[in-house]
């Protein structure tokens, strides 16, 4: 926090106060997922045929990953399997898994954006489109293969 708010960086500005935030890495990885849901979500409240393309690369960016990075690099590591089961803080498996499971959703309701718009204006589109369908079914099979996502979507 500052003593005045600034528009220009002045040469010298008054520090008030100064904080800092230490996460784990589960919750640094809920963090990354929950960014990645807020951008589509952004996205999708946004009406131009720009934010369609924008939300082409984010599907592109969050889906079309090898299977050994990004989110399913997150899920391995996080997501307890029965033989190791308590190795990670429980509220904070059951936060990464809802976060998850958000964006799945919402990436779900992006990629049914992104190809009705390509059948209606962009019909060569519909092969990345094809591929990101086929991406996203690989990260729902993956996101429900795990003990623990079975277990909370379950409860609820």
């Amino acid at each position: 926090m500052t003593a005045n708010p600034f528009t220009f960086v002045p040469p010298r500005i008054r520090v008030l106060q100064i904080e800092s935030v230490d996460l784990s890495p589960i919750e640094v990885s809920e963090s990354n997922v929950y960014e990645r849901v807020r951008a589509v979500r952004q996205e999708l409240a946004n009406e131009s045929q720009n934010s369609i393309m924008t939300l082409r690369m984010i599907l592109q960016g969050s889906l079309m990953l090898p299977p050994d990075v990004g989110h399913y690099a997150i899920m391995r590591t996080f997501f307890a399997t029965e033989s190791d089961e308590g190795s990670y803080p429980r509220h904070l498996v059951q936060r990464l898994v809802e976060t998850m499971m958000q964006f799945e959703i919402w990436n779900k309701i992006a990629l049914d954006k992104a190809e009705a718009f390509a059948v209606q204006h962009s019909p060569q589109t519909l092969p990345l489109i094809e591929e990101l369908k086929k991406s996203y079914g690989q990260f729902k099979n993956t996101l429900n293969s795990y003990p623990v996502v079975k277990t909370l979507t379950k409860k609820t």
